[in-house]
């Protein structure tokens, strides 16, 4: 990833700083003429593409939303457009219609990605969590799935830069750099306060909730649910959470 040129100015409206993605000086001018449109004159910082010729997606999800972030300052500023680079533990948003612009990381507490006819995806900073998830780095973006009093069910997103291997004649390793498939990781805050790893088979849930073994046994023989889908683990953590309250 190659820097173009970095555009420096002073700090008036809104302290966010951007990086954003332009072809020449030209662009990156206009680029800064649109954002300062909406009040921001903050540094910005021009990349070449970053990912061109990689196979796969960096990002959770390919397709832009809507979405909302939210800065250390307290400020809330809406984008039309933005997707999480799980490679890069990143977020890429679009304004006004002008090119990508990464927004540093450093400045922001949180996200939400606005899913239509969907619950919103909502993502915190380790560090602006109650609990820190067992091996996750402070500066992490960790996805909270479900959260109420006590009980608690968070994911971690991780895509890998897998390189392409050309040793051997007749190699059979990939002839292309390409980005894994996403990897997660799911952990449950239970009633004591404590963060338990939980992987999406019935084995580890039992595990999980060993002191109410019976119960969720019982919820997940009458659910039947799927396991690898994690709105399946969201509603055995509800049902948790719901016998915690009546316990």
């Amino acid at each position: 990833m190659r820097i173009v040129f970095i555009l420096l100015l002073l700090l008036y409206f809104n302290p966010e700083t951007l990086y954003a993605q332009s072809d020449d000086g030209a662009a990156a001018q206009q680029n800064l003429n649109k954002l300062t449109e909406d009040g921001y004159m903050g540094p910005v910082q021009i990349f070449d593409n970053r990912y061109a010729g990689v196979h796969g997606t960096p990002y959770l999800t390919e397709e832009w939303m809507e979405g909302i972030v939210y800065f250390n300052n307290g400020k809330e500023t809406p984008f039309p457009k933005i997707r999480y680079d799980a490679y890069q533990d990143e977020i890429l948003a679009q304004k006004n219609q002008q090119q990508e612009m990464v927004l540093l990381k450093g400045q922001i507490k949180g996200f939400q990605l606005l899913e239509k006819d969907n619950a919103p995806l909502i993502f915190k900073k380790a560090t602006a969590m109650d609990e820190l998830p067992i091996a996750v780095e402070n500066d992490q973006f960790v996805q909270i799935l479900f959260e109420e009093m006590r009980i608690g069910l968070y994911a971690v997103h991780k895509k890998l830069f897998i390189k392409a291997n050309f040793q051997g004649a007749y190699s059979a390793g990939n002839n292309y750099d390409e980005f894994s498939e996403v990897l997660s990781t799911y952990f449950v805050k239970m009633a004591n306060g404590e963060l338990t790893e939980v992987k999406l088979n019935k084995r580890s849930v039992l595990k999980a909730f060993d002191n109410y073994k019976s119960e969720i046994a019982a919820f997940i023989k009458d659910q039947n649910p799927r396991f690898e889908q994690p709105a399946d683990l969201v509603k055995i953590v509800q049902y948790y959470h719901s016998l915690i309250q009546n316990g």
